[in-house]
């Protein structure tokens, strides 16, 4: 797997897996893919030899990918911003909505190429092909986002999104993975918002604006 050496009708299979729904809180289904276990080994080999550099590369900016509590620093680090905040400036929190799933694939492929070209041929063959998802007697075939179930997801989506978070202008910006904080001026927070609604587009033609 991790040289590529399978044929790609037997892709479909192993890079695919078990689909579940489960409700949400507030209604809607999640979609949870259980993939395969030699698919996850794989992918984990994979993670385990570069998210340890690419964390470190994605930091500041990026705390859900690589950060040993990460989801702790984002919170401490907001609650200090807002105690410290300078009276002219605001704070404004993102959420993507069903970012994961959307994402496109094309973006993964290239971010993955540029930064972690070792572990692309994986990549590569989990994305070429439409891996096929099991639910109940159906079969659904994954095209596009980050898919569930895959240990390389969250790095995958977060290197997506990185250049983004990158070309913001706000004086504070802090991503745990599709959660963006964003604290400046009114001005730059303002038009930071603009430039990720705008982005939407580039990323997904079925991504919908942050909330």
């Amino acid at each position: 797997m991790l040289a590529a050496s399978i044929n790609k009708e037997v892709c479909a299979i192993v890079f695919g897996g078990r689909l579940l729904a489960l409700n949400k809180k507030g209604g809607g289904v999640r979609p949870i893919t259980v993939s395969y276990t030699l698919r996850r080994l794989a992918a984990k080999c994979a993670n385990n030899h570069v998210i340890d550099e690419r964390g470190k590369a994605m930091q500041p900016q990026q705390l859900g990918v690589g950060v040993t509590g990460g989801a702790e620093a984002a919170v401490h680090a907001v609650c200090r911003l807002v105690s410290n905040m300078p009276d002219d400036n605001v704070i404004v929190r993102l959420d993507f909505s069903n970012a994961f799933n959307c994402i496109r694939r094309d973006l993964i492929l290239e971010a993955i190429a540029a930064r972690s070209p070792e572990i692309y041929s994986l990549v590569h063959s989990a994305y070429s092909c439409e891996p096929i998802l099991a639910f109940g007697d159906r079969e659904i075939f994954s095209r596009e986002g980050a898919q569930q179930g895959d240990p390389l997801g969250l790095l995958q989506f977060c290197e997506a999104i990185h250049p983004l978070l990158c070309d913001l202008q706000s004086t504070v910006k802090i991503g745990f993975m599709d959660d963006v904080t964003l604290s400046g001026s009114l001005h730059s927070v303002k038009q930071d918002v603009i430039t990720i609604r705008d982005a939407k587009q580039a990323f997904s033609s079925t991504w919908r604006s942050a909330r």
